[in-house]
């Protein structure tokens, strides 16, 4: 069966718990994105394998619709178990293709345009998308950026769509928001893409950061990452895991926390032997970022 690659995004009415409380769904903490008070959590995720490429056996076999197809606060024919509060999906994003795997990621919870109200971004590591010269990149990922305040438009909220630049690169393995990087009071947004780099299969990985913007981006927008943040030498597949947050100097200001796996290639076998792992630190700055950087000028 051809993998499906959609996300259902549920905006959920709230329900009594044990104690007879209004707008509480078990026990996730999770965030309303409507303002009506009651959280809003996301159903039907890919599968549990960990691995870009294993999505939910529910979704669509062919290709699904665009942001412009979004169906938000009109849809009403998903239901869910019968162990959560939640009866329908009143909303729902599809991602472009068949095996997408749009919604593999999710990330939540913050501002990113100064609207006030929380936004949320989707991942979709395997997402071929084609820019503006009309090239297509296979498998290089794509994230896409969702406002919390527009969902009852036709457009679905979307704000943009920000692709990776390496094909089979896995952009949107690693999805997360960071609390103010640059002192400007706006969340940003960083997303690793693993495999990035994979000529011979060197996979060096790289990480991009978006920074968030007054007032949003023209839409639809084919977004530019602020910064690209390259891996420390081959087989390094950093952005396997990325966190925003953390602000360990205590400036204020968020930090991008980064794994990589920093593998060890044996040059007799041809075969990736040891992986050592490693973990870095870029701290916040009010500064420019630089278009690139390398994550070995990183801490730890």
């Amino acid at each position: 069966m051809m993998r499906g690659s959609w996300i259902w995004w549920t905006i959920a009415a709230g329900c009594a718990d044990k104690t007879g409380a209004d707008g509480v769904i078990g026990e996730s903490g999770v965030i309303s994105h409507d303002e009506d008070g009651i959280g809003d959590s996301p159903a039907d995720p890919p599968g549990e394998s960990g691995d870009p490429g294993h999505g939910s056996d529910s979704g669509p076999t062919e290709e699904s619709g665009t942001p412009e197809e979004a169906d938000c606060m009109r849809s009403t024919d998903v239901t869910l178990a019968d162990n959560t509060c939640v009866v329908s999906a009143p909303c729902r994003w599809r991602g472009d293709g068949a095996n997408s795997l749009q919604g593999y990621t999710l990330a939540s919870g913050m501002d990113i345009d100064g609207d006030g109200r929380d936004d949320w971004v989707s991942g979709g590591p395997t997402d071929d998308w084609i820019d503006a010269e009309g090239i297509s990149h296979q498998n290089a990922g794509r994230i896409r950026l969702m406002s919390g305040a527009r969902l009852t438009e036709v457009e679905g909220g979307w704000l943009g769509d920000l692709g990776g630049r390496s094909e089979d690169g896995q952009f949107g393995t690693s999805l997360a928001l960071v609390p103010d990087l640059n002192g400007d009071g706006l969340a940003e947004i960083i997303s690793g893409a693993r495999m990035a780099g994979s000529t011979d299969g060197d996979a060096s990985g790289e990480v991009a950061l978006l920074l968030g913007r007054h007032g949003g981006w023209d839409t639809p927008a084919a977004l530019t990452a602020t910064t690209w943040m390259l891996g420390q030498r081959s087989h390094s597949r950093a952005g396997s895991t990325v966190v925003g947050g953390l602000d360990v100097d205590g400036d204020g200001l968020g930090e991008i926390w980064i794994a990589g796996e920093l593998r060890e290639k044996d040059e007799e076998t041809g075969y990736e032997s040891t992986t050592e792992g490693r973990v870095y630190r870029v701290a916040g700055s009010s500064e420019v970022w630089p278009e690139e950087m390398s994550l070995g000028d990183a801490t730890f």
